[in-house]
């Protein structure tokens, strides 16, 4: 970095400017990365008092990636922290009339941050950026050599205790190694310059869209120090891809006091082009820019791409521009433990792999994750369940971090039309890393606390979600996920664990008969299957002589696993993978079609229970293992997924036809075989809706061999088959 001056306004465009950045109005990025060139040192109390002076010696220090995480390096991997990071940069002179400023994209959980000696303050939240200034005459503001260190904490999570920070799943024991800590600079820094106005904060939303006219509105947080009254003039543009503009306005402010002002802003978009979900429509982005100019020179800028596109959600039925959508989802947690080693490619092929499953949503489960996930779910029109990352019960001190972090989402992501809604909390009445269900008390005691009002649902969630109301008028708020109905709620999503904790393979359709309200909106259903790959202990010898200890180390309930495909049944291990994969794959396969048939009468959707192996050598819920090998449920829930399907309820014979799409598909042709008997049916396929076709019988005594399928035919569709083999044969097993 010695030698690099990147401080200076205006000059040539050197090349394209990555969206969601800060730029100067000229489209020239202004920063001095601070990637690399890091060392580091575990903190004790003696070298906590001196580390962050310029003198101190840190040659014994070790090299430590930033971005990154402390525990990639192996003389810090045993530590929780804290840790002391320091590094050296070069800059340049300060141009004339410039402020100078470090910015940290997230640091996890928290730091404290000085320059050259001096205490610049600290941050809170692993993925909030925080921005300190190097004021004129302070450390860090003249050109030369200057020293930045930071205290970097992350306090390991006791399982049984509430939590006391916002780290969701990057410390769920579920999803991360035993004893992992995510601590470190995870995200960029770099060092950047603006104008006498700093624009500190945008945020993006669009409250209203449809073929005539949409709108983008929000909030920007001007930062003008402490100078004096200010004339600033404001421009936005929204820009299509080709560089056509769209629509501009622009705010003038006569006299900007000092200190941080916030203004509203809206800008009318005539003739849209819309962004949709990938099965409703195309996903055409726009770039706002922002121009801040002080006194008719430029002073700050920001440049994001955000989509056109209004949300609207009814008691779980989503709407989107107006078009109702039954949402098909599933719920992933950080790509890998360490997501700072994560490759933008890596992180974007998750998202294409939803896309090839057909599904409609990923929820980001308890987390927060790197840009690159967001910007891909917005090029594939994929819906993101955005969490805050609070999990389980939370102690009373979590109220203010929480509030605040929640702010700080919806400014970070807030542009993206992906996110369709936020989430304050989830499953609050858990412990960390408890698996739901895991005996017959223990699941009494989550009904009894999912039932009872706590001071985290009625005060810690109710603050959380009316922040995120505020923060975003124009998407849905869910205070806390997982809340059955109850004396006390309305309730929200179902947490169900139907056919593996609770209920038998088939329990579903009669649970929805009975409590309707339950399954408006079903989440984090499924049932673990082994791995194809990876390694998972206990294969040899084969079944495992120890199942309770076995089942815990590769992360399932024993009792469950008993109950439904028992080791001891299965000769080899591979006999029981297989088999597992085959119940998973029926299991999706059941309850997605039964919740297909009740689309918004009345459920808006569901959401599988994983999507990726979190790390090699579990046995989860989720459809694709730690290498992104599918296992059978992958193929099932792209099966279960598609926008046009024919559905047959295998235990009281009736056939529906599901059609997600605006198109209407009169004469359509659908037949039924069972072993050997065949039925026709003939008839209309209504758009946007779920037809009733008739009723069949099931022959009770079909085999593994005999046919059984429904296929639907039509001229613009082809034929479109749905195999009933694997789902019957698991209810041969269940019931004898």
């Amino acid at each position: 970095m010695s030698g690099v001056d990147a401080d200076t306004a205006g000059g040539t465009r050197a090349g394209p400017v990555a969206p969601d950045t800060t730029v100067t109005p000229s489209g020239e990025p202004a920063s001095v990365s601070l990637e690399g060139g890091w060392r580091a040192a575990p903190s004790d109390p003696a070298l906590a008092r001196r580390f962050h002076e310029p003198d101190h010696d840190d040659t014994a220090w070790v090299p430590v990636p930033v971005p990154g995480h402390w525990r990639q390096v192996p003389q810090l991997a045993p530590t929780d922290g804290p840790v002391c990071y320091r590094r050296r940069v070069t800059v340049g002179p300060r141009p004339d009339g410039a402020r100078r400023f470090v910015t940290f994209d997230g640091v996890c959980a928290s730091a404290d941050v000085w320059c050259d000696g001096a205490y610049l303050g600290a941050t809170d939240g692993y993925f909030v950026p925080h921005t300190f200034e190097l004021e004129p005459g302070a450390a860090g503001a003249d050109a030369g050599e200057h020293l930045l260190a930071l205290e970097v904490h992350c306090h390991a999570e006791t399982p049984e205790r509430p939590r006391h920070g916002l780290l969701g799943a990057l410390t769920d024991p579920r999803r991360v190694p035993p004893g992992w800590n995510p601590g470190g600079i995870w995200r960029p820094a770099r060092i950047h310059h603006t104008g006498p106005v700093r624009l500190a904060a945008l945020t993006v939303g669009c409250p209203e869209a449809a073929a005539e006219r949409a709108v983008l509105a929000g909030r920007l947080r001007l930062d003008a120090g402490g100078g004096g009254a200010r004339s600033v003039r404001i421009h936005l543009t929204v820009t299509e891809a080709s560089g056509d503009v769209l629509a501009a306005t622009t705010i003038e402010v006569a006299a900007l006091a000092a200190g941080d002002t916030e203004l509203p802003w809206t800008l009318p978009v005539d003739r849209p082009p819309l962004w949709w979900p990938w099965r409703l429509g195309a996903q055409p982005l726009v770039e706002l820019t922002v121009e801040v100019r002080v006194d008719g020179r430029p002073s700050d800028g920001r440049r994001v791409r955000t989509g056109l596109r209004s949300l609207r959600r009814r008691d779980w039925r989503l709407e989107v521009n107006g078009v109702p959508l039954f949402v098909l989802g599933a719920a992933t947690g950080p790509h890998r433990p360490d997501l700072a080693a994560a490759t933008p490619d890596a992180l974007a092929a998750d998202v294409r792999l939803a896309r090839e499953a057909n599904l409609d949503l990923l929820r980001l489960h308890a987390h927060v994750s790197r840009p690159e996930t967001y910007r891909a779910a917005d090029e594939l029109g994929i819906l993101v369940w955005q969490d805050l990352p609070l999990q389980g019960r939370a102690a009373r001190t979590l109220r203010r971090p929480a509030t605040r972090q929640a702010g700080r989402l919806v400014e970070v992501l807030g542009h993206h039309p992906s996110v369709a809604w936020w989430c304050a909390h989830d499953a609050p009445w858990a412990p960390l890393g408890d698996p739901a269900g895991a005996g017959t008390a223990r699941r009494a005691r989550h009904l009894a606390a999912r039932l009872a009002p706590s001071w985290t649902r009625e005060v810690l969630d109710r603050a959380v979600a009316r922040t995120l109301r505020h923060a975003d008028p124009t998407r849905p708020v869910v205070r806390a996920s997982g809340l059955v109905p109850g004396l006390f709620s309305t309730g929200t999503d179902w947490h169900a664990g139907l056919g593996w904790h609770t209920g038998t393979f088939d329990g579903l359709a009669g649970r929805a008969r009975l409590f309707p309200r339950l399954v408006r909106f079903v989440d984090l259903c499924g049932a673990p299957a082994a791995p194809e790959t990876g390694t998972v202990t206990g294969r040899d010898p084969w079944p495992p002589s120890d199942r309770p200890a076995w089942a815990g180390s590769v992360g399932v309930d024993a009792a469950a696993v008993a109950r439904h495909v028992p080791p001891e049944a299965f000769d080899t291990f591979e006999a029981w993978r297989d088999a597992t994969q085959s119940y998973q794959a029926a299991l999706v396969q059941l309850q997605t079609e039964d919740l297909r048939r009740l689309r918004h009468r009345p459920t808006g959707g569901c959401c599988h229970l994983g999507w990726v192996d979190a790390r090699d050598g579990l046995v989860s819920s989720a459809l694709l293992d730690a290498a992104r090998v599918p296992k059978a449920g992958f193929a099932a829930m792209r099966a279960a997924g598609r926008s046009v399907l024919p559905m047959l309820d295998p235990r009281r014979g009736h056939l529906h036809v599901a059609n997600e799409t605006g198109d209407a598909y009169p004469g359509a042709l659908l037949a039924v075989r069972l072993g050997e008997r065949t039925w026709r049916f003939t008839g209309d396929v209504a758009p946007r809706s779920v037809t009733y076709v008739g009723q069949v019988r099931v022959p009770a005594g079909l085999g593994d061999g005999d046919p059984a399928w429904v296929r639907l035919t039509h001229p613009t569709l082809g034929e479109i088959t749905n195999d009933y083999t694997r789902v019957l044969g698991w209810l041969r097993i269940v019931h004898g």
